[in-house]
């Protein structure tokens, strides 16, 4: 998962349920891709919020930083089993 911190607003395209709009992400806001590829158009997907947006991979590269995220690694219990004598 790679994870942006925008740094300077950035325009960008909100996909919605009756077509897409104009947007604007916010400095401050955290944009998560969703696709590693951009389109043919150099727009690369994500999400923002609960938002899903498209917006261009140079204003990416440009305005936003990358955020150093940790996640976790998995634990595994093992649980004893229970005899049902």
């Amino acid at each position: 998962m790679k994870l942006y911190r925008i740094k300077n607003a950035v325009r960008a395209v909100a996909t919605e349920e009756n077509g897409s709009r104009l947007t604007e992400l916010p400095a401050g806001a955290v944009f998560s891709l969703t696709n590693l590829e951009p389109d043919s158009t150099g727009m690369i997907e994500g999400t923002s919020g609960e938002r899903t947006v498209l917006l261009f991979l140079n204003d990416l590269e440009e305005r936003a930083e990358l955020m150093n995220v940790r996640i976790p690694a998995a634990t595994v219990r093992v649980a004893p089993e229970i005899s049902q004598h």
